[in-house]
């Protein structure tokens, strides 16, 4: 299956990460490009980390500056503060807006290396109906698409809300360790270790994920199905018996989305407590800025200054930062498996499509083999002009299973062949080996078909009938000749001048008909309109 043989080729999560990025940075260009926008994406951090700092010593001067009553150090320190606040807000939305185009980037990148992997050598159509064991089936290679916008946007979310963080307590660091010493680690060890546990609470997002990813592809995959079947199913009256296949994986769905609500429910419960910043971290904050006071503040009978308190305040802001670079650290971890499973969902179809392509070699010797032993099929070759030979064939599925065991027969031009047989008997396969989609089995089988070349018979040989009508597009001698596509030359030829002539002459004729009634139409809308009354 294509989950092991990814989990083989990169056994880790980073592994799998890593070759994700690879292939959305396969080109030079690319590379650089992200190089550049990481780059500026540092440099913002930096900047971003100093501004929050002044931003809270500017808060702090305004306190201290209300505390002693000085107006015009309140008004000047509160319109410096008010720019700081603004220019921290613009490099932070700069940085958001940098990441965006980062992992935009990154998006168009994976979509177009996954395209390209899908489009080389017919590897898309290969996946979906595998003829050769080597090729791991994907049941909706489409619907993977949606795995790697998923997988950019679960990266980008976690960048925004863990660097900027990260970057201010790296920051302010020094400022914890110096007002408290070594309670600055234990704090922080505290917190990381009890955020950690509630992580032993947390269900298998990766195994959920990829449940519902498959209980949501096999539903979808029927309803498109029967979207496109809808009008014979209504005909022959077959409703009912579509409910009954399709309704069970649609509950499937609904009870593995129930049940997956259920558990991260209890698992949110838990994790708010410990990690929300306004439950047990601000207890801790507190009980620190406390030890702060009692260790930095001295005792003096005319009482604390005002620089003592702007101080104390000081620092109890700077601690704020680090509590939220480790909460964030921590809830990094459920993110990061959510994203290894939409990893894994993408390089699974990598890896079906580069088998597929790998294959495309053997498959080709195969249909040339296929080729010589249906023109060395003796008496049933020379036969085969005027018909349609098949001797020894065994009709097998994809998972091995032989519907039908040396099956031999012929068919002469204008005999009736009738095939019949419940669903799954192999009438669909029999019919794909016949136009050459579907390899033949059977130890001396020999298929032979009239103008057959490389086991691909042309459509006037033999041609599919689509469950649903169409009518192609073009003049109505190519309508009528379908598949051929007859030219204009080869019409006349077949038709003669006169009987050419007549033809085109009502063609034309009907087409001045259509143009007359158009503008008669034209010229009543617009008189409608003029006049403002309703066109019925």
């Amino acid at each position: 299956p294509a989950d092991f043989l990814v989990r083989r080729r990169w056994p880790s999560r980073l592994a799998r990460f890593l070759a994700l990025l690879r292939l959305a940075l396969e080109r030079p260009e690319e590379r650089r490009a992200a190089a550049g926008r990481v780059a500026v994406m540092a440099a913002l951090l930096v900047v971003h980390a100093r501004l929050v700092w002044m931003q809270w010593r500017g808060q702090t001067g305004l306190v201290l500056a209300s505390m002693c009553g000085n107006g015009l150090r309140v008004f000047c320190e509160f319109a410096a503060n008010l720019l700081m606040v603004v220019v921290a807000h613009g490099v932070a939305q700069t940085f958001r807006l940098t990441s965006w185009s980062l992992h935009q980037h990154l998006w168009e990148g994976l979509t177009r290396a996954i395209q390209k992997c899908a489009m080389q050598d017919g590897a898309f159509f290969k996946v979906t109906m595998p003829s050769d064991l080597a090729i791991p089936a994907i049941e909706n290679p489409l619907q993977r698409m949606s795995d790697v916008k998923a997988f950019c946007n679960i990266m980008e979310d976690q960048v925004n809300k863990v660097t900027l963080p990260l970057s201010t307590a790296l920051m302010l660091m020094p400022t914890m360790l110096r007002g408290l010493g070594f309670l600055s680690p234990a704090l922080l060890t505290f917190n990381y270790v009890s955020f950690w546990l509630c992580q032993f609470v947390a269900p298998d997002f990766t195994a959920l994920r990829e449940r519902e990813a498959v209980l949501d592809d096999r539903f979808k995959f029927l309803h498109t199905r029967l979207r496109a079947i809808a009008e014979p199913v209504a005909f022959s009256g077959g409703g009912r018996a579509e409910r009954r296949i399709i309704e069970p994986r649609f509950e499937a769905v609904l009870r593995h989305a129930e049940l997956s609500r259920m558990k991260e429910a209890a698992y949110n419960t838990v994790t708010v407590f410990f990690t929300d910043y306004l439950y047990l971290p601000i207890w801790l904050q507190r009980m620190l800025s406390r030890q702060y006071a009692l260790l930095n503040t001295p005792h003096h009978p005319a009482g604390i200054s005002p620089n003592l308190l702007a101080s104390n305040f000081l620092f109890d802001r700077s601690i704020q930062f680090p509590q939220v670079a480790v909460q964030r650290l921590v809830l990094f971890s459920p993110h990061w498996e959510r994203m290894d499973s939409h990893c894994q969902r993408c390089l699974e179809v990598v890896v079906a499509f580069e088998a597929a392509s790998s294959a495309a070699a053997a498959a080709a010797a195969s249909a040339a083999a296929g080729a010589a032993l249906r023109a060395c099929g003796g008496a049933a070759g020379a036969s085969a002009k005027n018909g349609i030979v098949v001797q020894g064939l065994d009709v097998v599925t994809q998972s091995g299973r032989c519907l039908v065991r040396d099956l031999s027969f012929d068919v002469t031009p204008g005999a009736p062949l009738l095939v019949t047989g419940p669903n799954g008997s192999g009438k669909s396969l029999f019919g794909s080996i016949l136009m050459g989609l579907w390899a033949p089995a059977g130890k001396a089988n020999a298929i032979s078909l009239p103008g057959d070349a490389a086991g691909l018979p042309p459509p006037s040989t033999i041609a599919a009938a689509p469950q649903r009508i169409y009518i192609p597009l073009g003049p109505l001698h190519n309508q009528l000749s379908y598949p051929e596509v007859i030219s204009a030359a080869a019409l006349a030829v077949q038709m003669g001048p006169e009987r050419l002539a007549m033809t085109s002459g009502h063609e034309r004729s009907q087409q001045r008909r259509l143009q007359r009634r158009h503008a008669s139409r034209q010229i009543l809308q617009d008189w409608h309109k003029s006049t403002g009354s309703r066109n019925n």
